[in-house]
């Protein structure tokens, strides 16, 4: 992406957060909670998306076997964010927020 193009968006624009708790099955790293909570920060209103992206992390993790649905998916706020975040969010269509019991 060039700087022409990341400078139309204002890297302090609102985006819609997702918490995620999905039961995982831990085998790509040691951990001895069977539960990951992490946020899909993105600019989409649609949940079943949000679903989507955080299925695609979890398999970018290796935990590809992990069942997530939108029963594990609810909208929790909106926020702006820093400027790494909007390049992935408009690069990938969103940026990943680690919480509890996911790996580095």
């Amino acid at each position: 992406m060039d700087l022409s193009t990341l400078e139309k968006f204002d890297s302090k624009g609102m985006h819609k957060v997702y918490d995620m708790c999905p039961q995982i099955t831990r085998e790509s790293f040691e951990s001895d909670q069977n539960q990951v909570n992490f946020d899909v920060v993105t600019d989409t209103n649609d949940i079943e998306k949000a679903t989507s992206f955080a299925k695609e992390w979890l398999k970018s993790i290796g935990e590809e076997s992990s069942t997530i649905t939108a029963n594990e998916c609810k909208f929790c706020h909106t926020q702006s964010v820093p400027e790494d975040m909007e390049i992935e969010i408009m690069t990938d269509g969103y940026s990943i927020s680690k919480m509890e019991g996911c790996p580095n």
